[in-house]
């Protein structure tokens, strides 16, 4: 089966391309493509995020509101306020916004499938009690991700919109129809993500040679703890 297949038929019939690949010798490209595929969908979404007057002016407010506390508390003297924000004013400029954002999309989808290898080699090691690869691991990851690349051309296509001049950012000034589009792409992402943990489950009962429901039991509770820690953490509310 070659690549190409390989990551188109990860949709369809996972199991068949899992069974070619966990016997086979190690194929950076199976995890490298599906990483700089996600980037490349992350990094046109952020071009498209910061081209917006809207966030532009959403993250100029933000950076406000956070030196200026720092002055009330003390911590900051104006002068300084008035350096660091010139400082970060730099960085809120469209271009900087658009070449973070796509740096960004760089690193997110490398870790996503770095992190995800390594939660299926640490649940088959420990808790299925299988001798796992960690590059094989890593592979499984990089091939299920792609379920999360389509899922973000889907996000992509939700959030944007023809118009006179191209694609067009929903309108800020209508909260209606942008809480209607949000309310859309936070089923749709879900949807993808459930979609995920099933196939990524399949690889991981394959790897281990262990039941499909076992296997989906450790991936499941390991998710559920991991967004209860976020959650409570208060970092799913940063994006993670």
């Amino acid at each position: 089966m070659s690549l190409l297949a390989r990551l188109l038929n990860v949709l369809a019939i996972p199991g068949r391309v899992f069974e070619e690949v966990i016997p086979s010798r190690h194929r950076v490209l199976n995890w490298l493509v599906p990483v700089l595929l996600a980037a490349a969908v992350g990094a046109a979404g952020a071009v498209l995020v910061a081209a917006q007057p809207h966030f532009q002016k959403t993250v100029r407010e933000r950076q406000e509101r956070m030196i200026e506390k720092q002055v009330e508390a003390g911590k900051m003297t104006r002068a300084e306020a008035d350096r660091t924000l010139a400082w970060l004013g730099r960085l809120a400029e469209p271009g900087a916004l658009k070449l973070l954002g796509a740096f960004g999309a760089l690193l997110g989808a490398l870790t996503r499938v770095c992190w995800w290898g390594l939660v299926l080699w640490l649940l088959g090691r420990w808790l299925l009690r299988a001798p796992v690869q960690l590059p094989k691991a890593i592979e499984i990851a990089g091939l299920a991700s792609m379920i999360l690349v389509v899922g973000s051309v889907a996000a992509l296509a939700l959030v944007t919109q023809p118009g006179e001049n191209g694609l067009e950012w929903i309108a800020p000034d209508d909260p209606d129809a942008r809480s209607a589009r949000a309310r859309t792409l936070f089923w749709v992402s879900s949807l993808f993500e459930i979609w995920f943990l099933v196939v990524i489950s399949n690889g991981l009962a394959r790897l281990a040679q262990t039941p499909f429901f076992r296997a989906a039991f450790c991936v499941l509770g390991y998710w559920t703890l991991a967004e209860v820690l976020l959650t409570v953490s208060g970092l799913r509310q940063l994006g993670f």
